[in-house]
């Protein structure tokens, strides 16, 4: 499905008034998220739906305040309310990347929280899905589902994935 279809099936599949939390990290798959629903609902404007953004600084390399601070400032530059939230304090040796997704998504529910979202989006895409898919498959014997399409965090926020089914 092409990433605009899907961005339109996601949109029309929201029953009720929402304010959409877009994760955003300056990469190309999220920030292409974003601009897929701001295009759609600029080309269809829908008053019972509307955008915030958030951007996760993990602290873990130099350079990446810069990155949220361009974030912002594209965000800015849309008229879409952006937060960035930093993950402050010690870092754990061992396991950083599953400690930085559990950080992740509890700072994503933060700013979610802070900004009015009902819902936060990423921008996972069939090629992550592929990616997790084999990297699972090396490292087990039974088979995984990959990445969930949807996915409700501390049972406040859903946290759903639109392109998921989509190329980049």
């Amino acid at each position: 499905m092409s990433p605009e279809a899907a961005i339109g099936r996601f949109l029309t599949s929201l029953k009720t008034p929402a304010r959409i939390l877009v994760a955003i990290s300056g990469g190309s798959d999220s920030t292409g998220l974003l601009l897929l629903l701001f295009e759609a609902l600029k080309a269809t404007p829908n008053p019972r739906i509307s955008l915030c953004a958030a951007t996760v600084d993990h602290a873990l390399r130099r350079g990446s305040a810069d990155e949220a601070r361009e974030v912002a400032a594209l965000c800015g530059s849309l008229g879409i309310p952006h937060d960035t939230v930093v993950w402050q304090g010690e870092k754990p040796k061992t396991g950083i990347m599953a400690a930085a997704r559990e950080a992740r998504y509890g700072l994503l529910a933060e700013a979610a929280e802070a900004l009015g979202a009902d819902l936060i989006v990423t921008g996972h895409t069939a090629d992550d899905q592929r990616e997790t898919l084999e990297m699972q498959g090396k490292r087990a014997e039974q088979l995984s589902t990959g990445i969930a399409d949807a996915v409700l965090f501390d049972r406040r926020f859903w946290i759903l994935r639109p392109l998921l089914f989509s190329s980049r």
